[in-house]
């Protein structure tokens, strides 16, 4: 019971990291490309409190318990369009970079897996651990938020037209991007569980991601 609690609160302090640099990325991109909302809001900060609400912590910590897959959010990152040079453009960079910062983060945690020999079995066993939670933990943030649906960041490719042309409308397609994602998270996976099928779509795709990932690996490792 205690190592499950240690790696309970290991694998939550993990996801809140990860959440924190997803968000930070955001503001900062957002930022070195001519806008300063988010810096002037305080979202430069490392502090969890300064970018996730009590329901963005207590989500992900239910998942944990039901052992289902994590997913998590944080407040949205603000930034004003008008103040980039190239709107359009500026805006993909905003929403895609904080993806790829969580892809890094993964292949980092990868790449370190099982490096540290020197240590003790029983430490490296543990660094181990530490690595392959970073890199689920990453992995899941990159492909779940490249899910091309509103207010996920793979949605920005086609949003920021949209966005820039018609904000109003822009807040429509969130609300009913949320739907969709409701349904995809918990009333697919449901109906499927009663039915004795696999209607877990989210799932689907993710295990698609991973297995292209570790193709890749094998590619490159020859």
């Amino acid at each position: 019971m205690f190592v499950t609690s240690i790696e309970f609160i290991g694998y939550i302090t993990i996801f809140l990291f990860s959440l924190v640099i997803h968000e930070n990325v955001h503001a900062r991109v957002a930022y070195y490309l001519g806008d300063s909302t988010a810096k002037d809001m305080g979202r430069f900060s490392f502090n969890p409190l300064k970018h996730v609400t009590l329901a963005g912590i207590l989500f992900p910590i239910g998942l944990y318990l039901i052992n289902a897959p994590i997913f998590g959010f944080a407040k949205p990152v603000p930034y004003n369009q008008f103040l980039f040079k190239n709107p359009r453009r500026d805006m993909i960079l905003v929403g895609l970079a904080a993806p790829f910062s969580n892809f890094v983060l993964a292949v980092i945690a990868c790449l370190l897996w099982n490096r540290l020999s020197i240590l003790p079995e029983a430490y490296l066993l543990y660094f181990n651990k530490i690595c392959a939670t970073i890199f689920s933990v990453n992995f899941l943030l990159c492909v779940f938020n490249l899910i091309p649906i509103p207010p996920l960041d793979g949605s920005i490719i086609y949003m920021s037209s949209v966005i820039d042309k018609n904000p109003k409308i822009a807040r429509e397609f969130e609300d009913f991007g949320f739907g969709i994602l409701f349904c995809l998270l918990i009333i697919m996976p449901s109906i499927g569980t009663v039915l004795g099928k696999d209607y877990n779509i989210l799932g689907m795709y993710i295990r698609w991601c991973l297995d292209g990932f570790d193709s890749l690996l094998s590619f490159l490792a020859g």
